[in-house]
């Protein structure tokens, strides 16, 4: 799982400086020589964005960075908790296979696709990054799933180690 989220994620850290640098020619260009870039905001909306956002997820998954409201699951107990985190775990799983399956057709439907203007660009590779984050982000999500006990575990040394460090 190491592997697969270090992959995933520096090629989203990757389309955002690619993103940045992009962004900043573009703007060079515009008031340098009153013309911006050709293509360069649809190359940044169809490429390199969904590849920011999608190839991300994983990563969002694994350190639990997305939003979340703890209001109640805060009071529960630790088992408490472990139910919650295991059934969002199964709920966002399943979300995102629907979503998998929908990229997918899009993907299809867009593959040979041509965006008109100035340069022409495919659509079809604009879909490639959306299934392969989402299909990381499901596999997170199962592993974080069947881990829910053992991680529970080790969170709990943790505290416990924190907690007599304190005292």
């Amino acid at each position: 799982m190491k592997a697969v989220d270090w992959v995933l994620e520096t090629l989203a850290l990757g389309a955002l400086t690619v993103v940045m640098l992009l962004t900043v020619a573009n703007a060079a260009a515009r008031y340098l020589f009153q013309s911006p870039l050709p293509g360069a905001m649809n190359v940044t909306l169809l490429y390199f964005m969904p590849a920011l956002v999608f190839l991300a997820l994983p990563r969002v998954q694994a350190v639990d960075a997305h939003i979340s409201a703890t209001l109640v699951v805060d009071r529960l107990g630790t088992r408490g908790r472990l139910i919650c985190k295991v059934l969002v775990n199964v709920i966002v799983v399943l979300i995102m296979m629907v979503m998998l399956e929908g990229a997918l057709h899009e993907l299809g439907g867009a593959w040979g696709a041509v965006l008109g203007g100035y340069p022409p660009l495919p659509l079809g590779l604009s879909w490639v990054f959306v299934p392969i984050g989402l299909a990381g982000a499901i596999v997170r999500g199962l592993w974080q799933i069947a881990t829910a006990g053992v991680a529970r575990e080790a969170d709990d040394e943790r505290e416990a180690e924190r907690h007599a460090d304190v005292v």
